[in-house]
């Protein structure tokens, strides 16, 4: 009995956040992922659900490699620096550390310094590509993820970025592997501003990110602590 009440009342809280994130720009494939949790919940199929939260709030820190293979050796504090910059910036919107750099073993992020990025031709501040899924859904779920990063180390005409640039530029990116599409209206999601870069991360910019993660968070609590698994 006391199963199917916190079953009932874990369904029931889903159903109040599916409400309140519904209409917020979160990339499609983590809402995807999210409604996917939500329907797995609600069938009962606890493993699926847990799988489909990970996706959109990893149990685990991100396990980030950093390819500083262009750049000289004595060169690279600027950029790491850069790079740990961005990681706090992250932390104290989230309210807790989402990466960790790591230098052997696996990861789950590649971080590249380069001169010049560009997408699809254009010239960008950066880009990133990465893989969201949940491995044998049916089955025995699993959920994957990896990202690859490219930061670029020069502006278009031949000028090295400044710290707060390149800070700026790689926490864009890391919004994209957290699950943030791009925005119009300015901020870190916004266009990048090479003259007045991001140096703090907006919450209500964040805020379908922190309703999704706690949804998330809920599933794990309503299945895991309450031993529903």
């Amino acid at each position: 009995m006391r199963r199917r009440l916190f079953f009932a009342i874990g369904v029931l809280c889903l159903s109040v956040f599916a409400v309140a994130i519904d209409r917020h720009p979160l990339l499609r494939d983590v809402r995807q992922h999210l409604d996917l949790a939500r329907k797995c919940a609600q069938s009962g199929r606890i493993d699926g659900a847990l799988a489909h939260a990970a996706v959109v709030d990893p149990d685990h820190r991100l396990r980030v490699r950093v390819d500083c293979s262009t750049i000289p050796a004595t060169d690279q504090g600027l950029y790491r620096n850069a790079l740990n910059g961005a990681f706090r910036m992250w932390e104290d919107v989230l309210g807790e550390k989402e990466f960790e750099v790591t230098e052997c073993g696996p990861y789950d992020i590649m971080v590249h310094f380069q001169p010049n990025v560009s997408d699809k031709g254009i010239e960008v501040c950066g880009h990133s590509t990465w893989t969201r899924g949940v491995l044998n859904p049916d089955t025995h779920p699993v959920p994957v993820f990896s990202a690859d990063v490219w930061v670029r180390m020069r502006k278009p005409n031949g000028e090295p970025l400044t710290f707060e640039q390149l800070r700026a530029c790689a926490a864009h990116e890391f919004g994209h592997i957290l699950g943030l599409d791009d925005s119009l209206d300015g901020g870190l999601m916004g266009k990048m501003d090479f003259n007045h870069p991001v140096i703090a991360i907006r919450p209500e910019e964040v805020e379908p990110l922190l309703r999704a993660r706690q949804e998330a968070a809920l599933i794990r609590r309503t299945f895991v602590v309450h031993g529903s698994k």
